[in-house]
């Protein structure tokens, strides 16, 4: 691919604002994750998140206003995105990461006015998808870049992969114990597998923690058959699937490292693109004021070696 690329001439189009941006919006996401963090900390160590008596709570004031205006400034730019492409706008992970954290921001301020406690509910979910926008950021540094697409790319491929896997082999254990339980009527003898659905977390749990979270042999455990289940599932999960997992991450890894510089290129590509189609400035000489004379790419290995 490189080899015939290559001797396409590409036409580079460098806009010195883009970068400018770019970096402007990195500084004042880094402010406002700032003034986030300090006023979610004071508000939490505070009792009553309405009252400002004294030299803290003044400065948690203060970055809660800044939190606000910037979520406000972040909604009507991507509200002005989702005029311009409209069903598109969904398709990027990060256009709607930064669409639920402002709404869940501004949705904040009534629900602070009006001393509900789901306030800290949507403050929390807010905290979460404000912070997660950082990989969006991080993903135009040659340092954390290739760190972003291999996590993309194992959320994306792997992951859907290992759930779609573990969700059939955690319905048929669930249901095989729940009936084995049933017959040896020992489905109240630990509370955490008495329902089906206490079973199915049961079942994530193990997962998740890697080692059985309820006693099944002993006085207080479960008859023969139910151990054997049991068993095969803790094997067949902290064993055979997380080997496979980990090997599935193992290939990505030295996958998207031996593609990293590209998909770096590509990355920096795609901001500077989604940059000029979400200006908003009235006159339509922006462009033409802003040029400067392309240069000529013969060789794309070059550039990516950089």
């Amino acid at each position: 691919m490189i080899s015939v690329m290559s001797r396409i001439q590409i036409r580079s189009i460098r806009y010195p604002s883009d970068r400018r941006y770019v970096s402007l919006n990195s500084f004042l996401y880094l402010l406002t994750l700032l003034s986030l963090t300090f006023s979610a900390i004071a508000a939490a160590l505070t009792p009553d998140p309405m009252v400002y008596d004294n030299g803290l709570q003044y400065t948690r004031g203060v970055f809660e206003v800044i939190s606000l205006v910037m979520a406000i400034l972040t909604f009507v730019s991507e509200m002005n995105q989702l005029r311009k492409h409209k069903t598109e706008y969904f398709h990027d992970a990060f256009n709607i990461m930064d669409m639920s954290s402002s709404v869940l921001l501004i949705a904040l301020l009534p629900l602070r006015l009006t001393n509900r406690r789901e306030q800290w509910h949507v403050f929390a979910f807010a905290y979460l998808f404000w912070t997660l926008r950082i990989f969006k950021f991080a993903s135009v540094f040659r340092q954390t870049g290739a760190y972003v697409q291999i996590l993309w790319r194992i959320l994306v491929n792997d992951f859907f992969q290992f759930a779609v896997l573990f969700i059939i082999i955690l319905l048929a254990f669930s249901g095989a114990f729940f009936l084995s339980l049933r017959g040896d009527d020992g489905l109240y003898l630990h509370n955490e597998t008495s329902t089906f659905w206490g079973i199915l977390f049961v079942g994530v749990r193990i997962l998740t923690e890697a080692q059985p979270v309820v006693q099944y042999t002993g006085p207080e455990g479960y008859s023969p058959i139910s151990c054997i289940l049991m068993v095969c599932f803790i094997f067949t999960c902290c064993v055979l699937l997380l080997t496979i997992f980990i090997a599935q991450l193992s290939d990505t890894y030295q996958n998207v490292q031996n593609d990293a510089q590209r998909g770096l290129e590509v990355s920096r590509a795609w901001i500077v693109a989604k940059v000029e189609l979400n200006y908003i400035y009235i006159g339509k000489s922006y462009r033409v004021n802003r040029y400067i004379p392309s240069e000529d790419i013969m060789d794309l290995q070059e550039v990516l070696d950089k």
